[in-house]
């Protein structure tokens, strides 16, 4: 039982650090795409 649940918070953390990592990501790219559109609007 207590394995099973060792496992459990494994896979819940590992799952945790990965959507994180996505939306790190993901909001670095779109945060980009907009400095260079404003960029480009000041030019």
């Amino acid at each position: 039982m207590i394995k099973l649940l060792s496992y459990f918070w494994m896979a819940l953390i590992g799952a945790s650090i990965l959507w994180y990592g996505v939306l790190v990501f993901v909001v670095g790219v779109r945060g980009g795409r907009d400095i260079k559109e404003m960029l480009k609007k000041m030019e």
